[in-house]
């Protein structure tokens, strides 16, 4: 047998040997989330923002990098009112996120991870005009799909980062996409 065909079954022999990772473990996580979305138009009708800055929560699973869990995000949206001779206007929006997660767990080396993730949020968009005592409400419920990556340092048990989303969804005519950028801390167990 040649020396590099050598070579090459004792590299393969070497992989097929190789213990399994430490890290293929199963891990729950929970985390706290806070940030800020801003809605965009495919066509300007303009219209509040609905996101804004927003508080929220992560928990799920990770077992052998593949990552399952739901997230909820409150955008506590817009307010505006104003008020001239015999004329008052106010509205209001806001939007609540539950999202079911499917991610993969990418380790760069003992300390970081990256996680590239895909939900289905279930979008509850909450807002009202009032012009002279008249309301009109505009809420309404939707499916959104939402691509994003969470960039996370570990410490320990402790993890922090950055979690980059994109929204996508069908909000009445036009479509919109809502990018957002929220930090993230929390506790692998």
């Amino acid at each position: 047998m040649s020396l590099s065909a050598r070579l090459f079954v004792a590299v393969a022999l070497g992989l097929l040997a190789a213990p399994a990772r430490a890290e293929s473990k199963t891990e729950f996580t929970i985390a706290a989330l806070a940030g800020y979305a801003e809605e965009f138009h495919t066509l300007d009708t303009g219209a509040l923002n609905r996101y804004g800055y927003g508080l929220g929560a992560r928990a799920g699973v990770s077992t052998y990098d593949v990552y399952a869990g739901l997230a909820f995000i409150h955008g506590f949206g817009t307010h505006e009112s104003a008020t001239g001779p015999g004329v008052t206007y106010e509205a209001r929006y806001r939007t609540t996120l539950v999202a079911p997660e499917l991610g993969w767990d990418l380790r760069l080396g003992r300390w970081f991870r990256v996680r590239p993730y895909l939900s289905a949020a279930m979008r509850f968009a909450y807002g009202y005009t009032s012009v002279q005592g008249v309301t009109v409400d505009d809420n309404n419920t939707g499916i959104a799909a939402v691509p994003g990556t969470v960039a996370m340092v570990r410490l320990g048990d402790m993890f922090a980062g950055l979690d980059a989303r994109m929204m996508l969804t069908r909000v009445d005519a036009p479509r919109s996409w809502v990018p957002g950028v929220f930090a993230t801390v929390g506790w692998g167990f």
